[in-house]
């Protein structure tokens, strides 16, 4: 965390573009174009409408569609095949075998086609997602490296390099895979999957700021597509994540948090509500600890013994080297944000460690809820009490550290403001200041059912997290704003919002059985220039 002498990637003063609602963060130096601004408004999941069809992609999406119908046809009666062919076995490379036989803008104006190309062209600035928000953020080149490698020098996670390790990497970890094969833990199938081949390549280091601090710091990924630990980490991923909904603390998203506190039905007398949050965990959890949480919470496995998983898991941690403008590193410590292991990896030392705290401590909270590293908990014995049970949770660990806030009345945790009216549990959106609502701009070169889709979808959130109806409608109103500014017609946004309003609120948190569909699917890519498939097809 930077300090307060620390510049970071921004100031308090950057420059903001309005346009409605659509905002632009701007933190460089470079003054941007009312046109280049605009686009930027537009959001960086916007898509131009192409000016032709891509003949070739639209061939391949159809000799797709052809061989699936091929494999549905030649294993036509096999019950050993489930008939899906569209999501092949995780652990296996793909197959390539077949049997034998309206109208959109390509953008509003020139001027946004010419700062499409500009921003392209643009060396001395970076843009970027905020980490939260969805703001789009414009920085300095030169000081997004500079924070880049301010947290780089940190010594005690990362180790400066002075070439490419890659290729050692991938002879470790093919070494250890063909031993897995030879010892009988993975089928040959697995095995030609997990093999690396001579494409493999570093990390690749980057930051999101987080606008919502001082000084706008940034938060450290490292992309692993390409990388040696990429498909390992998968295959670990694969072998722990059913493990993490049953720790008893579990919090898998929004609905599920919201579902516990129904379930609940009344505060307890003199309840505190807290959150707490563990300060940067990822980089944080040590290599020996996390490994050993694996192994307890394993115990056993049927397929591959615990030790192997471990072993396979040790591997992705201290083979995770990345490349930063034009030098190398190595993670010493932590799991890095972007491996795919990381979620399952994170949540099991969580498990390991709250269970440590839990059964040490001398005063227990009422309830204990647990979202990777952000913690919901009910007190019910006190101010001073709680004061010294937060105070305690922190002299635990020396790298291990917590935040928290806490009230008697209402307070914030993932996207829900909780409130205390005298024992009664209600719940209301919450979203950061910074957040600038930057839906999908409607019109952007996606699918029309996609667009069409989200005011429902946003109602409907909405109609989950609201417990009252005064909350709803307040919300839903800022929700109609908001989409008509991203272009949306409000009769229709009207229409989703009653649409959503008129469910019973307790049945959405009732869970639907899902449903399994035998059918070919025919996967295009999406064309506006193209005829309707779907209904030619129906």
């Amino acid at each position: 965390m930077p300090t307060d002498g620390h510049l970071g990637m921004g100031t308090c003063n950057e420059r903001v573009f309005h346009d409605g609602l659509q905002v632009v963060v701007n933190l460089s130096s470079r003054v941007l174009t009312p046109a280049e601004m605009s686009l930027l408004s537009k959001g960086l999941s916007f898509c131009p409408t192409p000016k032709e069809v891509d003949i070739f992609a639209l061939k391949k999406d159809m000799f797709d569609f052809v061989r699936r119908l091929r494999l549905k046809e030649h294993y036509y009666g096999d019950e050993s095949i489930d008939g899906d062919f569209s999501d092949q076995p995780a652990f296996r490379k793909r197959s390539t075998w077949c049997p034998e036989r309206n109208r959109d803008a390509i953008l509003e104006t020139y001027d946004e086609q010419e700062a499409l190309e500009n921003l392209r062209r643009y060396d001395d600035i970076i843009i970027k997602p905020a980490d939260k928000g969805s703001a789009v953020v414009v920085m300095d080149r030169a000081r997004y490296v500079g924070e880049a490698m301010r947290q780089l020098s940190d010594k005690d996670v990362y180790l400066p390099l002075s070439h490419d390790p890659t290729a050692a990497m991938v002879d470790i970890i093919n070494e250890r895979v063909r031993r897995l094969h030879s010892d009988g833990y993975i089928s040959d199938s697995t095995l030609q999957f997990l093999l690396i081949n001579c494409n493999a390549r570093a990390g690749r280091f980057y930051l999101l700021p987080k606008i919502h601090k001082k000084n706008s710091p940034g938060q450290p990924v490292i992309s692993g597509c390409n990388t040696p630990t990429e498909k390992l980490s998968a295959f670990v991923d694969h072998q722990l994540k059913h493990l993490v909904p049953q720790i008893p603390s579990y919090v898998k998203d929004t609905n599920d948090f919201l579902a516990k506190l129904k379930d609940m039905e009344r505060f307890p007398d003199g309840a505190i509500l807290v959150t707490i949050d563990l300060v940067g965990l990822y980089p944080n959890i040590p290599h020996d600890e996390g490994l050993e949480a694996l192994r307890r919470t394993l115990r056993s496995n049927p397929v591959i013994p615990t030790d192997h998983i471990v072993d396979l898991a040790e591997l992705v941690l201290q083979n995770n080297n990345f490349e930063f403008d034009g030098s190398h590193f190595l993670q010493k410590r932590g799991t890095a944000i972007g491996t795919r292991m990381a979620p399952a990896y994170a949540n099991l030392f969580m498990h390991h460690l709250e269970s440590q705290l839990l059964n040490l401590a001398p005063v227990k909270p009422y309830l204990w809820l647990r979202y990777i590293d952000d913690i919901f908990m009910i007190w019910t014995t006190g101010e001073q009490s709680l004061l010294e049970f937060l105070q305690w949770i922190n002299q635990l660990r020396d790298i291990i550290k917590f935040t928290w806030d806490w009230s008697k009345r209402t307070i914030n945790y993932l996207d829900v403001q909780i409130i205390n009216n005298n024992g009664v549990i209600e719940t209301d959106l919450y979203t950061k200041p910074t957040d600038k609502h930057q839906y999908l701009f409607h019109t952007s070169c996606h699918p029309k059912g996609v667009k069409q889709s989200i005011p429902y979808a946003q109602a409907l959130r909405l109609r989950r997290i609201c417990s009252t109806s005064a909350a709803f409608e307040n919300r839903a109103a800022a929700l109609q704003t908001h989409l008509v500014h991203r272009g949306y017609k409000e009769p229709f946004v009207r229409g989703q919002i009653h649409r959503a309003r008129m469910l019973d609120r307790n049945e959405l948190f009732v869970p639907k059985q899902g449903t399994t569909r035998k059918r070919v699917p025919f996967v295009v890519t999406y064309r506006l220039g193209l005829p309707n498939i779907g209904g030619i097809l129906k």
